[in-house]
């Protein structure tokens, strides 16, 4: 049985976005990360489990929520080692999902942004997709040929970005760019807003990781 779980973060979500996206979607654990409790209010979304040292929720709105039945509040000090989303992405692959999904996880603080794209790392190790949204872009990271439908795509553009020192021999299919066991080095923009031409798109490499972001304008 599959355990899907979503984390609703404090970074830029547009409330209209977030409930588009949920349409047709079920998960088995939410967790809204401390001001990502206020995104849940808006859009109607009852959340599993309350985290974070919530020093960006209103407290009103916490003891709201803290106290209706079946919600688990797990409070951090302000004072620790892993960001709030990082704990949170932890307890999903604790609890053995199937699948993460994070919104939230993109905003004004890139310094923020950029952790948490590194966070993605944890559910890769552990062999469970984890793919972040937001209204321009989904990201994900990827140790193997994958293969992307055009119908499918998120956006118009597709970038890889290397994650490792180096994505070795590197083999693209089915874009406007192909490529063939072309090296991808991490500090270089080779891998920048291709498009795909054919009905699906191929993406193979030897060793290494890719940062996959499907994006739109």
């Amino acid at each position: 049985m599959e355990r899907n779980a979503l984390i609703i973060t404090g970074g830029s979500a547009d409330p209209a976005f977030a409930s588009d996206f949920m349409t047709d979607r079920e998960y088995e654990m939410i967790l809204a990360v401390d001001g990502g409790l206020a995104l849940c209010h808006d859009i109607g979304l009852l959340p599993t489990h309350l985290l974070g040292d919530f020093d960006t929720v209103e407290e009103g709105l916490l003891d709201r929520y803290a106290h209706l039945p079946g919600i688990q509040v797990i409070r951090h000090n302000p004072v620790k080692d892993a960001t709030d989303t990082e704990l949170a992405l932890d307890l999903c692959l604790e609890n053995q999902v199937s699948s993460v999904h994070i919104l939230g996880g993109t905003g004004t603080r890139i310094d923020h942004s950029i952790a948490n794209i590194y966070i993605l790392l944890h559910a890769l190790r552990a062999g469970i997709p984890c793919v972040m949204y937001d209204t321009h872009n989904k990201l994900y990271l990827t140790d193997h040929a994958i293969e992307i439908e055009r119908e499918k795509q998120y956006g118009d553009f597709i970038s890889l970005l290397p994650i490792t020192e180096k994505v070795q021999s590197v083999t693209l299919k089915g874009f406007k760019y192909n490529l063939d066991c072309v090296d991808f080095h991490i500090g270089t923009s080779l891998g920048i807003s291709n498009e795909i031409m054919d009905s699906r798109a191929s993406i193979s490499f030897l060793s290494g990781i890719f940062l996959v972001i499907e994006a739109r304008d």
